[in-house]
């Protein structure tokens, strides 16, 4: 069976379109779908309401407290102190993984290597421990 994409006009078999329900498939096929979405995705709208949508889902949070807490830090790691015009991307919400609270935000190195130490501070400062009695063996 074969359907007219409505944005290339090209005549495609129907799995080169992404189904709206049981029944229909959608009026462009699926290559067209992804250059508009992905041109969507570009804009500034797009990306607003993809940061959002995110923030909203993976951490009950809105773009505004988002903003707000990255103002509150001046735009840095809480951490390490990096701003996210160096990195190129936005700051990770960093939150604990038990009772899902909200710590502030931190640069992905920072955030993964606490993720890695699973929060624990013991382990941490072992880690510091370990990283100073070398510091004194280079002459650092």
């Amino acid at each position: 069976m074969t359907k007219r994409c409505y944005a290339c006009k090209v005549v495609q078999d129907v799995t080169n379109f992404y189904r709206s329900n049981k029944l229909y498939y959608q009026k462009e096929c699926k290559s067209c779908t992804r250059i508009r979405k992905g041109k969507w995705h570009k804009t500034v709208q797009g990306k607003l309401s993809t940061a959002n949508t995110k923030l909203k889902q993976r951490f009950g949070l809105s773009l505004e407290i988002y903003e707000r807490m990255y103002a509150t830090q001046a735009g840095k790691c809480l951490i390490c102190g990096v701003t996210e015009s160096y990195l190129g991307h936005r700051l990770a919400v960093d939150h604990c993984h038990i009772t899902g609270q909200i710590r502030g935000l931190l640069c992905k190195a920072c955030n993964i290597g606490i993720g890695v130490f699973n929060d624990n501070i013991q382990s941490l400062e072992a880690a510091i421990v370990y990283l100073r009695s070398y510091e004194k063996v280079k002459g650092v």
